[in-house]
């Protein structure tokens, strides 16, 4: 079933009371399809979002952050906001596509060839429901779909036929945006350095006039770092966790708050008072997070007399052991802090600036360490009113 989100002005505190009216099957729907529209995450969207509608002249976007920090769910949120508007268009074009994406694969042989790219993305752009027992040419190269839907291409395929039929069906299809998850993985693709591997993704984007968007972790940062005039013409999105300084936990704790009045159960669970254990254990990264909350959610919803998700459902599926997410922390941190001081103005924030009197990175593995992240005044559960409008989800459960 496609995920319908809310609009942004939806309301996002508490989940449709009808639901417990409907089988368990129904709430665990509800609930793995919730997202909370969190403010770290509503910056990243707004620039992405500028930069899929064109508001610049920029055609490629990297969205960068550590693993679980929610990459996938903002590209997620990019493609359903433009498969509705081309919903909505009634002057629509029918070949048209709102958007196509690919996963690059990690590295399963020694030298990874960068046609899977071009062959991925060709695979993505069609739709073999619609086309069987068809043919298509793009250039000098026919693909063809049997019974089945599967995909063949002419034989004397090629990296640059592949390259020219790639050029003319996104010319064809026209998405807004062509999006590559786990970008990182580019780095190990043969025989290209990295930076003619940039050269390359720039070349078809300005050749097809299609932007290109690349998600990855911290370590794609080294594909950025290529030239000057690949910097200039990319718009860079930090898609961040929170950190320990009181403004960013106290953001955790609303997004918690959230996800805890959006879990249908009889009894409203209270993981606010866990919200340091939360916080110990996913580095602050609301990915992990929101997955570790699905899985406890589950064994809750198996026992048959459990009303509410107890600390015990937490513990029974944490993610990481103490040591274990003390290590990820310290990674993240150094990664962190090493993209900020090359490629954003945040680096100058307190968080990161020592030598203003912020919290270094660490201060913050110790404090997380020991469940001591420092807060704000507010009252356990009180959030910001700016902050209900931020709840993203999906009602189709009801």
């Amino acid at each position: 079933m496609k995920k319908k989100r809310a609009k942004d002005d939806e309301p996002a505190e508490g989940f449709p009371r009808e639901l417990l009216k409907l089988p368990t099957t129904n709430w665990l729907e509800y609930f793995k399809s919730y997202g909370v529209a969190h403010p770290a995450f509503q910056d990243a969207r707004k620039k992405l979002m500028r930069f899929a509608l064109g508001s610049s002249s920029k055609m490629l976007a990297f969205a960068i952050g550590p693993t679980g920090a929610g990459k996938t769910f903002l590209r997620e949120c990019m493609e359903d906001f433009l498969n509705a508007m081309a919903v909505e268009d009634r002057n629509w074009d029918p070949s048209r596509i709102p958007s196509v994406s690919i996963d690059i694969p990690g590295k399963d042989t020694l030298k990874p060839s960068w046609s899977d790219v071009y062959v991925r993305l060709l695979r993505a752009l069609s739709e073999p429901e619609s086309l069987i027992k068809k043919k298509i040419v793009y250039g000098d190269l026919t693909l063809k779909f049997d019974a089945e839907g599967h995909m063949s291409f002419s034989s004397g395929a090629n990296t640059r036929k592949y390259r020219y039929a790639l050029e003319q069906a996104l010319r064809h299809r026209n998405p807004f945006v062509v999006s590559y998850e786990e970008a990182q993985h580019l780095l190990d693709f043969a025989g290209l350095s990295f930076q003619e591997l940039m050269d390359c993704v720039k070349s078809i984007a300005d050749m097809t006039k299609i932007r290109h968007a690349l998600f990855g972790n911290y370590e794609m940062r080294v594909l950025l770092d290529q030239s000057d005039q690949l910097m200039r013409r990319s718009v860079i999105i930090h898609v961040r966790r929170y950190g320990a300084d009181d403004a960013d936990q106290q953001d955790f704790r609303s997004t918690v708050y959230s996800f805890q009045v959006n879990m249908p159960l009889p009894k409203t669970p209270d993981l606010l008072k866990h919200c340091d254990y939360l916080y110990e254990r996913t580095a602050g990264c609301i990915g992990i997070l929101r997955d570790w909350l699905s899985a406890a959610y589950a064994q809750a919803l198996d026992e048959s007399k459990a009303t509410t998700l107890t600390f015990q459902h937490l513990k029974e599926n944490v993610p990481f052991s103490s040591e274990r997410a003390h290590k990820m922390l310290k990674r993240i941190a150094a990664d962190e802090k090493e993209f900020l001081k090359e490629f954003s103005d945040e680096a100058d924030d307190a968080t990161y600036a020592e030598d203003a009197g912020g919290e270094s990175t660490e201060d913050e593995i110790d404090a997380t360490s020991s469940s001591k992240s420092r807060r704000r005044n507010n009252r356990v559960g009180e959030r910001s009113p700016e902050r209900d409008e931020n709840g993203v989800s999906n009602r189709n459960a009801a």
